[in-house]
């Protein structure tokens, strides 16, 4: 849990630690006021006091989106990440922002999906007490009972699908702001392996830069086949364990033909989250091996122009893997590497299935 611990938790503490006093605050804001506060006059004849407070709406996002309220060169001195510690500033306020949006999201989630799952439940058995005649006393004891452990259950399979989302999504990210910064470098290494008027240092120099890329992509994919392993492995684990028991026995009553239109209903519910959060836990994975084969665009044209046997071995399994597969990221057993094309015919055929 060490990488996913840094980009998450250490990474936001780290941003708490550099927040600069107040007076500073102000007058940066102050600073960044008069400035929109002169585009604004300058582009608009709005009465004085809308433009002035449309300017300070304006301010305000970017004082928050910008983080201007961050000391930038304590951060990049003093506060650093363990696995990745030159990463820019730009990529860690983004991790920031993606976790404060994704912290909203599931708050509003469960709000909302709390009352629903209860009262579908509270319905559900209500027209089960009805048909069987079980008004008793003991019997609503036990029907309560059941109840509570259902929607618990329901509600640690739904956050744990959320929060292994959250993850791949704050991890996904961070790998795209970092591999981002080397399609640039592998253009321009391509375009000049390309050209006959390389002088022989600048060559050097490619090779070089070309090897730190290589070096880092490893590094990357291996501390990600790491971190998928302590952090998802138990998160998977309890979601399947809990969704996948609960979705065959509702496949199952929906298929029994003995449910009334409400009930029906109910059940179908159940199956279209279930494979919701299926799809929103997979996705992020799908998204991650893509990211990290971002690189073989450039490949094809640089390899071969690579003049010195050493370094094109160096390089083959890299060429090979990205071209060709295996492929990075998770790997399920049998079935490989979690792609787009596995994710959708796995949707399918649990639709097609339920239906």
């Amino acid at each position: 849990m060490l990488y996913p611990y840094d980009l998450i938790v250490r990474n936001f503490d780290q941003f708490q630690q550099c927040i600069l006093d107040d007076d500073q605050k102000k007058r940066i804001w102050q600073t960044r006021f008069d400035h929109n506060m002169k585009w604004f006059i300058g582009r608009g004849h709005l009465p004085r006091m809308i433009t002035e407070f449309a300017c300070r709406i304006w301010t305000d996002c970017q004082y928050r989106l910008y983080f201007d309220h961050i000391d930038k060169q304590l951060m990049n001195g003093k506060f650093r990440l363990v696995y990745f510690p030159y990463i820019e500033f730009r990529a860690r306020r983004y991790l920031i922002i993606l976790q404060i949006l994704l912290n909203s999201s599931f708050f509003v989630l469960h709000v909302i999906a709390f009352p629903i799952m209860c009262l579908l439940f509270a319905q559900y058995y209500r027209g089960l007490a009805e048909q069987f005649h079980m008004n008793r006393w003991y019997n609503k004891i036990w029907f309560a009972i059941e109840v509570i452990t259902l929607t618990d259950a329901v509600y640690t399979s739904v956050e744990c699908g959320l929060l292994g989302a959250g993850m791949e999504l704050i991890i996904g990210a961070f790998h795209y702001f970092l591999i981002n910064k080397w399609n640039p470098s592998l253009k321009s290494i391509r375009i000049q392996m390309n050209a006959i008027n390389t002088s022989q240092r600048r060559r050097c120099q490619m090779n070089r830069e070309l090897s730190k890329i290589h070096r880092d992509h490893g590094r990357l994919s291996k501390i990600y086949r790491k971190a998928f392993s302590e952090a998802w492995g138990s998160i998977l684990l309890v979601y399947l364990m809990i969704s996948i028991p609960m979705n065959v026995s509702i496949i199952l009553l929906l298929r029994s033909g003995i449910l009334e239109t409400f009930e029906y209903m109910s059940g179908f519910v159940g199956i279209v989250v279930h494979t919701i959060i299926t799809m929103v836990l997979i996705v992020p994975m799908c998204f991650e091996v893509e990211t990290l084969h971002q690189t073989k665009k450039d490949l094809p044209a640089i390899v071969p122009n690579i003049r010195h046997i050493r370094l094109k071995l160096k390089y083959d399994d890299w060429y090979g893997r990205l071209i060709h597969g295996p492929k990075y990221g998770p790997v399920i057993a049998t079935l490989g590497s979690i792609t787009y094309k596995m994710a959708l015919e796995e949707c399918i055929s649990l639709s097609g299935y339920s239906l």
